[in-house]
């Protein structure tokens, strides 16, 4: 930087001169930097993200400069202290002021281009490994140089979702279509297959899954296999549970049936989830067998969310459909499963706030937050696998 900023080509500044009873003009041409101390540069490196600040440095300049000066002015006027240093101070701030913003800007170009080099380089080298939570892991790496210039910076940037053993490799995006955006302070696009690939190591990992037992008190008596004439209870729509296991209780474990996956298009995110829901008497880890098995499809619509620099989303409406998988105390009648629809659709949602709740990190600078309750829809852009 030392040797590259003092062959900057600096150009003519001319000024008017408007201090003073009169008027004029300045001009400084032949300007070059005879002398020039790089500042102190400092990188700052954390598991959030890097900045970089500087401090210090000195530049010294010389060339020439000329200067018109006509004043109207009443007969009798007279300057003391000497003509020269006068009209000097008519436009010292003035030419100051412009020389450093001259500097500034050619000089910010100049070292931002040759410390960005081995900087990009740098960046290439370095996989951002971001912790999840349960040996879950999102890895970014660079797609290609940063982009620079005096008003914004711009990166690509590549995401796997990995889990344990599991890994996904998001497909190649074909290139975005930037006209008609409106000017934000930032612009994402975001493609399917990064959700799609989180949901899918998720399932993989079998990170989604509860049991529901009698231990909840709202629900204790409907998990019976056996009730009064006037209760209702799951005894009551399977007689052979009531006969084969009478006064006990059923525990549900609830569990990803496919890999979750998410959609988008015209303005919506839509999550398509499939649970199964598995019978077992309690405690279930004494009776690891199987008795009857629900599938629950449930579609939700995602209100987009950036909390505390995490890509997350809440739900806006869910539709829910429930039919049997198979089951070795008797058949699931309509009514069953639409009763129980109404008991369990709350605890449909939970699983699918409990896929949203870790959301995607976003990598970012040191010192900067992105947070907002809402993002208008209208603002992702869907990018589909080529």
């Amino acid at each position: 930087v030392d040797l590259e900023i003092p062959k900057i080509a600096l150009p003519d500044i001319t000024l008017d001169i408007t201090a003073g009873p009169g008027h004029g003009v300045v001009a400084a041409h032949n300007l070059n930097i005879t002398k020039f101390k790089s500042p102190n540069f400092n990188f700052l490196l954390s598991e959030k993200g890097l900045s970089w600040s500087s401090s210090g440095g000195a530049v010294k300049i010389g060339g020439l400069w000329e200067a018109e000066y006509t004043i109207g002015v009443p007969v009798g006027f007279r300057i003391g202290g000497g003509v020269l240093p006068w009209l000097v101070n008519l436009f010292r701030t003035e030419i100051s002021y412009a020389l450093k913003k001259t500097i500034h800007n050619q000089a910010c170009e100049t070292a931002r281009s040759i410390l960005l080099v081995d900087f990009n380089e740098f960046l290439f080298s370095l996989p951002l490994h971001i912790p999840i939570g349960q040996d879950f892991y999102l890895d970014y790496a660079l797609q290609r140089n940063v982009t620079y210039n005096s008003e914004f910076a711009e990166v690509e940037l590549l995401a796997d979702v990995v889990y344990g053993l599991h890994t996904c490799h998001p497909e190649k995006i074909e290139q975005w279509e930037e006209a008609g955006l409106i000017p934000k302070m930032m612009v994402v696009w975001l493609s399917e297959t990064v959700p799609n690939c989180l949901l899918s190591s998720a399932h993989e990992g079998k990170l989604v899954q509860f049991t529901i037992t009698k231990d909840i008190p709202e629900l204790a008596s409907y998990l019976r296999t056996s009730c009064s004439l006037f209760s209702i209870c799951i005894g009551r729509f399977f007689p052979r549970l009531k006969s084969e296991f009478p006064d006990q209780y059923v525990d549900l474990h609830f569990h990803t049936y496919d890999a979750p996956f998410v959609q988008m298009h015209d303005g919506e995110v839509i999550m398509n989830a499939t649970f199964a829901v598995d019978f077992y008497i309690h405690p279930r880890k004494d009776h690891m067998k199987s008795l009857a098995r629900m599938v629950l499809e449930s579609s939700s619509i995602i209100l987009p969310e950036i909390v505390d620099n995490r890509l997350t989303g809440s739900l806006n409406d869910t539709q829910l459909q429930l039919w049997e998988d198979f089951s070795d105390i008797g058949e699931m009648s309509k009514t069953f499963l639409t009763m129980f629809e109404k008991v369990f659709a709350t605890f449909a949602r939970v699983m699918v706030e409990a896929v949203l709740h870790k959301g995607v990190p976003l990598p970012i600078f040191d010192n900067v937050t992105i947070s907002g309750r809402r993002l208008r829809n209208t603002n992702i852009r869907e990018a589909r696998p080529s």
